[in-house]
């Protein structure tokens, strides 16, 4: 091969992450660039075999994204709707395309480390935006006065739902967090500054989403640092876990999970039971082929109408799981939990690996993953808005990025073991 072409070749995959990174942006915003930026993401495939002789770094994962691929096209086949249906796959597979650059190009300290201020930047910004970007809703816990909401003006013409906006928020903010927990010694007043506004201002948009599983969701996370982060954190736990049950108790059960689970779309928990079992019925009747990704509402409406809820209301299964099972199957939804089940144990021994070699920056972006994954499951239990319609569901993905590409840098020391010519620390 031409050493012209390799030079050029090993240029751009020095700034992969950029030009992914911004196709998948544009994507989220305006959802007809989809198509381009999985072209782009394949670009880079080719332009890494010419380049480093490989079209990718192997990932523990590859297996199951394979399946959740040939799912994909599976539920492209037999879909009654596959305008819909192609358009969830692209972001399917924009959001692959996303993962592998992350660990394709993250193989070293210090672009790892740009990285994890990208994602950081990238929650603080969503955060700063919601104002104009979020759809905000004045029904819900007058706790909050409706009047402050009067003050955003919107600007976009399909807004966020202020759910979505919970859903990312709550998975990004564990990371910074955790590094905010466990690395305060360690940061200069700058960025202790900069951390703690981060926080905060993410922290802030989350409770103004008024999205109560939201809130259950990072206050499991939030105890979980504590646990990770100091020895005596478990009595905060317990203490904590006993009050929440004296709280519930005096409230009452059925009380409680009515306020939890009732929202604009579902009246609560029986409107809830109702729409799952419907998800049951999808997953026997079609286990190997599903409906079609974004069929769920057609397909209830048609074959197993709501009693509770009047036709084209419930447009999914307010459940991840569910949800993914629907749109890719039962092959499709064993190899995404197979990949969540992953993510965690590599983010898990991410942190053992930082504890045990007292490295505080590594052990707080371990437990900071972890949770973070957590917080999807908790909250997925109840929603599905990290997936398929979703517009930023490819953020999940580039969490999954950053925990494989934290093993290679920090455990695999993968950096030591790759010929990357003159640009690898570009």
């Amino acid at each position: 091969m031409p050493e012209k072409i390799r030079f050029i070749a090993s240029f751009l995959a020095s700034i992969e992450i950029w030009l992914v990174g911004m196709a998948v942006v544009a994507s989220i915003i305006w959802p007809v660039f989809l198509p381009v930026t999985v072209a782009v993401a394949a670009f880079f495939w080719i332009i890494r075999w010419l380049a480093f002789g490989r079209i990718s770094l192997r990932s523990p994962g590859d297996w199951a994204i394979v399946i959740l691929v040939v799912m994909g096209l599976v539920t492209l086949w037999i879909s009654q709707f596959p305008d819909r249906t192609q358009s969830q796959l692209l972001r399917l597979l924009s959001g692959i395309g996303l993962f592998y650059s992350i660990v394709n190009w993250g193989i070293s300290k210090e672009r790892y480390r740009l990285l994890i201020l990208g994602i950081g930047f990238s929650g603080v910004s969503l955060a700063i935006l919601a104002p104009i970007t979020v759809g905000w809703s004045d029904h819900k816990l007058s706790l909050i006065p409706s009047g402050i909401f009067d003050n955003f003006p919107l600007v976009l013409p399909e807004p966020i739902h202020p759910n979505v906006m919970a859903g990312i928020l709550v998975i990004l903010l564990p990371i910074v967090f955790a590094i905010l927990v466990f690395d305060w010694i360690e940061l200069s007043l700058l960025a202790r500054v900069s951390v703690v506004v981060a926080c905060l201002v993410m922290f802030v948009i989350l409770i103004l989403t008024k999205s109560r599983r939201a809130w259950l969701a990072f206050s499991a996370v939030g105890f979980v640092l504590v646990m990770l982060r100091w020895r005596w954190g478990w009595i905060v736990s317990v203490l904590a876990l006993v009050t929440a049950a004296i709280i519930v108790n005096s409230i009452g059960v059925t009380e409680t999970l009515e306020a939890l689970m009732v929202n604009n779309t579902l009246g609560g928990v029986t409107e809830r039971m109702e729409t799952w079992t419907r998800a049951l019925y999808i997953l026997n009747d079609f286990p190997l082929t599903s409906v079609g990704m974004g069929s769920f509402m057609e397909t209830v409406d048609r074959l197993y109408p709501l009693f509770l809820q009047r036709p084209g209301v419930v447009d999914h299964a307010h459940n991840l799981f569910f949800q993914i099972g629907i749109d890719l199957a039962l092959p499709g939804l064993v190899a995404w939990s197979a990949g969540l089940l992953l993510v965690v144990v590599m983010a898990w021994k991410l942190y053992r690996y930082g504890s045990r070699t007292h490295n505080p920056w590594v052990e707080g972006l371990g437990a900071g993953l972890f949770c973070s994954q957590l917080a999807l499951s908790i909250h997925g239990l109840t929603d599905a808005v990290t997936w398929g319609m979703v517009r930023p569901a490819p953020v999940v993905w580039a969490l999954w990025g950053l925990v494989i590409s934290g093993w290679y840098v920090y455990v695999v020391r993968i950096s030591d073991r790759l010929d990357l010519g003159e640009f690898q620390k570009l």
